[in-house]
């Protein structure tokens, strides 16, 4: 399954690729298929990423994902916010990285007050018409430092002090702060929402599970073993649908369902057994 990223963000590509992975999902950057930015006029996270996924997904006639994040720095009443990635340039310095890092740390000389809290909102989309996106807000709350720390991560991952691990972002591992970043969290609140992401396939009325987790990767779902439920209209349709597709699946014991919640409960019926799962949408 492919989804436009609407940005442009080498980063936050790798980031959130590495975490859809169990989705079985490829993220292409708006850019490589020759998609500019999006205009971001609002002033909450979840108005310019839903804003970023309907224009990536208007010029690509794919489904997108779209992340709109920043740092909420107390000391400033919650700002740089929406603003964090243009923050440098308020103070005469060039858009990036590094240079935001300078001018947060030059305008928090003196402060006391540290705190601040990383935001990330993705937002998935059908479509640019989509009546229903997607969203998940993850939020880390952590302490500035009085100097950069680490060289992983990107943005502001070098200042960021976080308590419970005691290191900045970008001193932990890729892997312990793609799963505890604000991004992080998002993405495994998006993962949450498996009864509505296969949904995001473009012209399929299904989506494979595979032992509690959504799997698009068609191949992979064939060549697995029982046992299996099969999600379709009717038994009937659940029975011809499994031998259609694997005549050898007729002596394994099927479930007929409508959408992945009735496979959840299913699943929790079933004590947790390696359970697979074809779900057509309803």
């Amino acid at each position: 399954m492919k989804l436009v990223l609407a940005s442009n963000n080498r980063g936050k590509l790798a980031e959130l690729q590495a975490m859809l992975v169990p989705l079985g999902i490829e993220l292409v950057r708006q850019a490589d298929l020759g998609v500019g930015e999006a205009e971001e006029p609002h002033r909450t996270f979840v108005e310019n990423a839903l804003a970023k996924a309907r224009f990536a997904s208007a010029h690509t006639g794919l489904p997108a994902l779209a992340d709109d994040a920043g740092l909420c720095v107390d000391a400033f009443g919650g700002l740089p916010g929406v603003d964090t990635a243009y923050y440098a340039t308020q103070f005469g310095y060039e858009k990036g990285d590094d240079t935001n890092v300078r001018a947060l740390l030059e305008q928090m000389q003196g402060q006391d007050n540290r705190r601040a809290a990383m935001v990330s909102t993705l937002v998935a989309v059908r479509s640019p018409q989509d009546p229903e996106p997607l969203i998940a807000v993850g939020r880390v709350v952590g302490e500035i430092t009085r100097a950069p720390r680490g060289s992983n991560g990107f943005g502001f991952d070098p200042v960021m002090y976080i308590p419970e691990f005691g290191q900045t972002f970008a001193e932990l591992p890729t892997e312990v702060k793609n799963a505890h970043s604000h991004r992080g969290r998002a993405a495994q609140q998006m993962l949450a929402l498996t009864d509505r992401i296969a949904a995001l396939r473009p012209g399929s009325g299904y989506g494979a599970v595979l032992k509690g987790q959504v799997c698009l990767d068609w191949d992979k779902f064939e060549h697995q073993k029982g046992p299996f439920i099969l999600g379709c209209e009717s038994p009937e349709k659940a029975v011809a649908r499994m031998q259609a597709i694997r005549p050898q699946w007729h002596d394994v014991q099927s479930y007929w369902l409508k959408n992945v919640g009735q496979y959840r409960r299913t699943l929790q019926h079933l004590r947790g057994a390696a359970v697979y799962a074809l779900v057509e949408d309803a």
